[in-house]
């Protein structure tokens, strides 16, 4: 197998030689597009791959780590970013991380930086980018605490039945 076949499109359309099968990219895109492309890349990359327990990735799973993906470029076209997700750096995701926390909640900003993880891990094995992840700076959401559930008190039930 060649270097060319495990590049990714957009990678492999900036090198001299192209194969039919690759998907143009524009002459010159501007960073949403690019970002856009990436992410479609991404995507084809998991519906093509298997996860950690040798299966491949459910639609489901698919559609949720790419919609964290949209997430992180949405707000970057909304704060006039003009880099490409190479760029994104750990201080970069700190504050994406805050912005959604604020326009979301503890639990779905766990579940966003839970879903860009694999998508950073990919970057760094497909564009040669250092993983943010990596970093201890990056500020880590929990998730919600459970808590203790609800039961009804003894004198609720007796008047239920």
């Amino acid at each position: 197998m060649s270097k060319l076949a495990r590049k990714s499109p957009l990678r492999a359309a900036s090198t001299t030689t192209a194969t039919p099968s690759l998907r143009a990219v524009p002459a010159d895109p501007d960073a949403s597009d690019v970002r856009q492309a990436t992410a479609q890349d991404y995507a084809t990359h998991l519906r093509a791959s298997n996860n950690k327990h040798g299966r491949p990735y459910t639609e489901k799973t698919v559609t949720a780590y790419t919609k964290a993906v949209r997430a992180l470029d949405q707000w970057m076209s909304r704060e006039g970013m003009e880099e490409d997700f190479t760029q994104v750096d750990t201080a970069t995701l700190n504050l994406f991380f805050r912005a959604y926390y604020e326009s979301h909640n503890q639990g779905g900003t766990n579940t966003v930086q839970r879903n860009l993880r694999p998508f950073f891990t990919w970057m760094e094995e497909e564009h040669d980018t250092a993983n943010p992840y990596r970093d201890k700076k990056l500020q880590r959401y929990a998730p919600p605490k459970a808590g203790k559930p609800q039961t009804l008190s003894a004198g609720t039930v007796r008047r239920s039945v």
